[in-house]
């Protein structure tokens, strides 16, 4: 009867994964061979009849993705990376664009306060990568079949105590 070894493997990326899954794999079925039929029958003197399949029967399982799929974290990575550019870089650039001009100094001086100012530079971009961040994460479900994990109404976390 074989030894049964179990390997749990961190499938978050899954190529790293598929490479630990092929290292493990080798490691075990080479000290399998090592401890083969001839090393058990040397062992117990010949008299005991020895089973013709590898001693050590590996089962692997992948942890976090199961089936290796790297676009459920390419696609959340890619979601991060477009709302870091139109959250902050297109809102930076928009001001750095009225100095480059000049024109900010006339706003400046115009009755409006910095803050205000501010808030008109800001919350365009922060409606525009509301919609972005809506459209990615339909994307993501319906064109890349990325799961989701949000809480729904059913989760003890969204539940109202009363």
């Amino acid at each position: 009867m074989p030894v049964t070894v179990q390997a749990l493997i961190d499938g978050s990326d899954a190529n790293t994964a598929t490479i630990a899954q092929s290292y493990v794999l080798a490691v075990v079925a080479r000290y399998a061979e090592s401890i083969g039929p001839r090393h058990l029958l040397a062992a117990s003197g010949g008299s005991v009849s020895v089973p013709t399949g590898l001693p050590i029967e590996l089962k692997s399982r992948v942890w976090y993705n199961p089936e290796l799929k790297s676009v459920n974290f390419i696609v959340p990575g890619v979601i991060a990376v477009i709302m870091m550019i139109v959250g902050q870089s297109w809102t930076a650039l928009s001001i750095v664009k009225e100095k480059e001009r000049g024109t900010i100094e006339q706003i400046l001086v115009s009755p409006i306060r910095p803050t205000e100012m501010m808030l008109g530079k800001i919350v365009p971009y922060v409606i525009l990568a509301f919609v972005d961040l809506m459209i990615i994460v339909t994307a993501g479900y319906f064109i890349f079949e990325v799961p989701s994990r949000a809480a729904s109404s059913s989760s003890p976390s969204c539940r109202s105590s009363t």
